[in-house]
């Protein structure tokens, strides 16, 4: 986040990286707002609140930051837009899960720790001396325009269905993961399903940065099967180890009816002779 207002500040930029300094702001105050929910919060309801307001500041800083790292570094903006969202997600995930398992006061200190952060790189942007003028006309630019090129119509229009498989596959490892690897294998440590979902998001990165010289198309033919391949092998990877863990619990049992049968076998005939 503030690698991009850092080379803004070092270089000459269009006005509205000032409006996106202002919109970064914004989302911060309401992240703000999203922490002391989630400390606050007492029943499901709240946290539900508490997590869309989050997810709602989450969307708006990404997409200012974004459009911000364009605006500085057209050459490499996307490449960082990629990365940085990743890393974050790694750095994110391993910290919280760490916090969760070995910190006092798992369910606050997470919420805690995200609002001083949160606070500290609000007060930054404050206090962030502005390099460009403003100019008449800023409030006007920011009502909301969507439009796609011709050009790029039929490319996002292919493309589509990839970048939703991606993301759900990435939100089933957000979200139902960790649980499913404490149901699979009884590893009860959050800190497993933080190395699980971590993994998901690292392997992005290393993706990312060592195919930056193929070109795109070839980048889309090997990787949208290896994307099928990977959600194959996790469901094949999950269903085997349930299917261990139900076959240990069947031998199990009946590995105790036997010694149980075994082990008053010899009082029968005793029995019946007396």
């Amino acid at each position: 986040m503030r690698s991009a207002f850092f080379w803004r500040s070092s270089r000459p930029v269009p006005c509205r990286i000032t409006l996106a300094d202002a919109t970064v702001l914004g989302a911060l105050m309401l992240n703000i707002i999203a922490m002391v929910l989630f400390v606050t919060a007492g029943s499901g309801a709240a946290l539900i609140a508490a997590r869309a307001v989050q997810g709602f500041a989450t969307g708006v800083a990404t997409a200012a930051l974004g459009a911000a790292i364009l605006d500085v570094d057209q050459r490499r903006g996307a490449v960082l837009n990629s990365i940085t969202v990743f890393a974050g997600l790694t750095v994110g995930t391993l910290g919280a899960a760490t916090l969760v398992t070995f910190a006092p006061d798992p369910a606050q200190l997470v919420y805690v720790v995200l609002l001083t952060l949160s606070g500290i790189e609000a007060l930054l942007i404050w206090h962030m001396p502005e390099t460009v003028q403003t100019k008449p006309g800023a409030l006007t630019s920011l009502r909301p325009h969507v439009s796609i090129p011709i050009q790029a119509r039929q490319t996002l229009v292919q493309l589509t269905p990839v970048t939703f498989a991606s993301w759900a596959l990435g939100g089933f490892y957000f979200s139902l993961m960790p649980a499913l690897v404490r149901v699979a294998t009884g590893a009860t440590l959050p800190i497993v399903g933080g190395l699980v979902v971590a993994a998901l998001t690292f392997s992005s990165v290393i993706a990312i940065l060592s195919l930056l010289s193929i070109p795109a198309d070839r980048v889309l033919l090997g990787g949208i099967p290896a994307l099928a391949l990977g959600v194959a092998i996790t469901l094949g990877g999950v269903h085997a180890q349930f299917r261990r863990r139900h076959a240990a619990r069947h031998n199990g049992f009946r590995f105790g009816i036997r010694r149980r049968v075994l082990w008053h076998a010899p009082s029968r005939p005793a029995a019946r002779q007396g």
